[in-house]
């Protein structure tokens, strides 16, 4: 759906409400990737536990 939005209607900006499966993650990616501003949010107990979640790392940077 929110690759549609932007296919569909061209917004300069996108807010997405909790951001927690590997295929939102990968459509936000691609929505990034066509030069759409995104802010999401995304729940976890701590920022630790939001950056080692495995859906959730290509939008946050990953962990070396």
């Amino acid at each position: 759906v929110m690759i549609e939005a932007v296919e569909n209607h061209m917004p300069e900006t996108i807010v997405i409400d909790e951001i927690g499966t590997e295929l939102e993650a990968l459509a936000a990616g691609t929505i990034a990737q066509r030069g759409v501003q995104l802010v999401g949010t995304a729940h976890g107990m701590t920022i630790e536990s939001i950056i080692k979640n495995p859906s959730l790392q290509s939008l946050v940077g990953g962990v070396e």
